[in-house]
């Protein structure tokens, strides 16, 4: 294979992931590596340096079990459909693939990642997502939009989860902190997530799908973004016990976030808050580091 055949493949790869590099790689791999710092994991780990070094691990562990999802979920032809107009640029909508080839790649893909978990830790995650995905992807899981949420919550908490233990390089066990603050999280994914769904009403209302924009009006699911998330901006670090200094943060996001999906209302706009969201969200996942070094001051 010659380097720009190998490099076209790879960019193929890349494109399958692109969109969610933002919303679970990149926060995922935060998590995993501020978790075990943070002293979440009830295992003594050896430095802190030991558990930054095994980020590239993490990152490629998180990506592999995104990779087979995301294949799954974009060779179905209602979804094509719906990339034709919400992201042409994929591999499948863009002619880079056929179906048949796709799903090849698909199985490819999960056999590499429950290798890759079997061997580096995480293989219980890695199980969750397959049948997670399974469900979402199969057995029209995404098509109701309580269910949808609930499963996005459950996937946030698998790749997460799995991300620790790849961190700490065991079974992660929790403290009782630490798994409440797991359900914490979820019920926050759960109620707040269906802002990345606001922007993609076009292409889910062609495809049928019943997000929450579409079962509820658009208005009335951006006021549960513009409430929800200053009220989980408040109780996340009211959870830990922070001062002043902790709320700042996620209370400044949470405003910009409201202000913009109420008053901002196009797409593009949309796709911005969406992002400012994620980055919410790092900054929630990171609230537990923060009470750290407020213990040891």
């Amino acid at each position: 294979m010659s380097l720009p055949d190998l490099l076209y493949h790879m960019h193929t790869l890349f494109l399958f992931t692109a969109s969610d590099l933002k919303t679970i790689v990149i926060p995922s791999t935060m998590f995993g590596i501020l978790a075990p710092v943070a002293q979440l994991t009830q295992e003594p780990i050896a430095s802190t340096s030991a558990i930054v070094q095994r980020t590239p691990l993490v990152f490629l562990w998180t990506w592999l079990n995104l990779l087979p999802f995301n294949i799954s979920n974009q060779r179905q032809p209602s979804a094509i459909e719906e990339d034709l107009l919400n992201k042409p640029w994929r591999p499948l909508p863009s002619g880079r693939l056929t179906p048949k080839q796709a799903k090849v790649l698909m199985l490819g893909s999960y056999s590499t990642a429950i290798a890759f978990s079997l061997y580096f830790k995480g293989a219980k995650s890695c199980l969750a997502l397959i049948l997670l995905g399974w469900w979402y992807n199969d057995q029209n899981g995404a098509e109701n939009c309580w269910i949808r949420n609930f499963m996005n919550a459950a996937g946030y908490l698998s790749f997460v989860s799995g991300a620790v233990e790849v961190a700490v390089g065991s079974q992660a066990h929790l403290s009782e902190q630490a798994r409440m603050w797991f359900f914490l999280i979820g019920g926050i994914i759960f109620s707040t997530v269906q802002i990345q769904d606001i922007p993609d009403q076009k292409g889910d209302g062609a495809r049928g799908r019943k997000t929450l924009p579409l079962v509820i009006g658009d208005m009335p699911a951006r006021w549960t973004i513009a409430v929800l998330v200053p009220i989980w901006s408040l109780l996340a670090p009211t959870f830990w016990q922070l001062g002043p200094s902790g709320y700042i943060l996620p209370v400044m996001l949470s405003g910009l976030i409201a202000g913009r999906i109420l008053y901002t209302r196009a797409v593009e706009a949309d796709k911005t808050s969406f992002k400012i969201w994620n980055i919410w969200v790092m900054a929630i996942y990171a609230l537990p580091l923060f009470s750290a070094f407020e213990r040891g001051s």
